[in-house]
C-alpha cells in the first residue's frame, strides 16, 4: 500500500514540474528558434531568387528573370518585388500583364514615389488598351487597280497628276530630312535619360545592379525617347527616299498614284513599307 503512494506521488510530482513555467517555456523557446531558423531560410532563398533575377533582367534573359522574380514574390511576398515583375513584362511587351503588377504595388508604395508610379500606371493604360484594340483591327482591302483612264475623266487629269509630282517629291523630301532631323534629337534625349539613369545605380558585389526608386523615371524617359528616336528614322528614311524616287522617276508617262510610306509600330519593332508603285 506504502508503495502504491509513493508511484502516486512520483507520478503527481512530475506532472507539476512538467507543466512549470521554466519548462513550457523553455519548450516554447526551442521551438520559437527553428520557427525562425526556418523563416531566415526562406528570406535567403527569396532574396538570391530576386537578385538573379536582377542579373537576368540586365542580360535581357526576361523569361527568365520573369520566373525568379514570381517565385521570390511567391516566397518573400514583399510588395517592392512586383514592380521588377512589371518591368520584366513591360520589357517583353505584356503591357496588360505589368500593368496588373503596379496596380498591386500601388497600396504599398512610398509616399515619394507615388507619383512616380500612377504615371507609369497612366502609360501602361493607354499602351494595354491600344494593344487590345491591335487584335481586333484588322488591314483595309486594296484598291481594285485599273488601267487607262477612268471613264468621264476630264482630258488634262492625267496632266495635272503629272505636274504635281515634283511638289509631292519635294515635300516627301523634306518631311524626310525633318524626320531624320527629330531622330537625332530624340536620340541625344535618350542618351541623356539613360546617363541619368546610370548615376543613380551602382554595382553591387555579386555583380547586380541596384538602383535608387528615382532611376525608374530615367529609365522610362530612356525607352520613350529610344523609341521616338527609332520611328523618326525610320519615318525620315523612308520619306526621303521615296520623295527622291517620285523626282527620279516622276515624268509625263507615270500617271499612277503617288506612293506613300506606311509605317507600323509594335513592342520593340518598326515595320516601314511602301504603298503604290513608280
Amino acid at each position: 500500500m506504502r508503495r502504491y503512494y509513493r508511484w502516486i506521488s512520483v507520478g503527481v510530482w512530475l506532472g507539476l514540474m512538467a507543466s512549470s513555467p521554466a519548462v513550457v517555456h523553455a519548450q516554447r523557446s526551442g521551438s520559437g528558434q527553428q520557427s525562425e531558423s526556418g523563416q531566415d531560410d526562406v528570406k535567403a532563398k527569396a532574396r538570391a531568387l530576386w537578385l538573379r533575377g536582377d542579373k537576368l533582367f540586365a542580360q535581357g534573359r526576361y523569361e527568365e528573370a520573369l520566373e525568379a522574380f514570381v517565385e521570390s514574390y511567391r516566397l518573400s511576398g514583399r510588395p517592392r518585388i512586383l514592380v521588377s515583375m512589371a518591368n520584366t513584362y513591360e520589357r517583353m511587351g505584356r503591357y496588360e500583364q505589368a500593368l496588373s503588377a503596379l496596380r498591386r504595388y500601388a497600396p504599398d508604395a512610398r509616399e515619394d514615389e507615388q507619383e512616380n508610379i500612377d504615371a507609369r500606371i497612366r502609360g501602361l493604360e493607354q499602351r494595354a488598351e491600344k494593344e487590345r484594340e491591335a487584335r481586333w483591327v484588322e488591314p483595309a482591302p486594296a484598291p481594285a487597280s485599273t488601267s487607262g483612264p477612268k471613264a468621264g475623266s476630264a482630258p488634262g487629269a492625267r496632266e495635272d497628276r503629272t505636274r504635281e509630282r515634283p511638289l509631292v517629291g519635294w515635300v516627301l523630301v523634306g518631311s524626310g530630312a525633318v524626320g531624320l532631323g527629330a531622330g537625332m534629337s530624340f536620340g541625344v534625349l535618350a542618351r541623356g535619360a539613360k546617363d541619368d539613369a546610370g548615376s543613380l545605380c551602382q554595382g553591387a558585389g555579386d555583380g547586380s545592379t541596384l538602383c535608387l526608386p528615382e532611376a525608374e523615371s530615367s529609365f522610362n524617359r530612356n525607352r520613350l525617347y529610344s523609341r521616338l528616336a527609332d520611328v523618326s528614322f525610320a519615318v525620315g528614311a523612308v520619306a526621303l527616299a521615296t520623295g527622291a524616287a517620285v523626282l527620279l522617276l516622276g515624268g509625263d508617262d507615270v500617271a499612277g498614284p503617288v506612293e506613300r510610306p506606311l509605317v507600323t509600330v509594335g513592342p520593340g519593332t518598326v515595320e516601314v513599307s511602301i504603298v503604290g508603285r513608280f
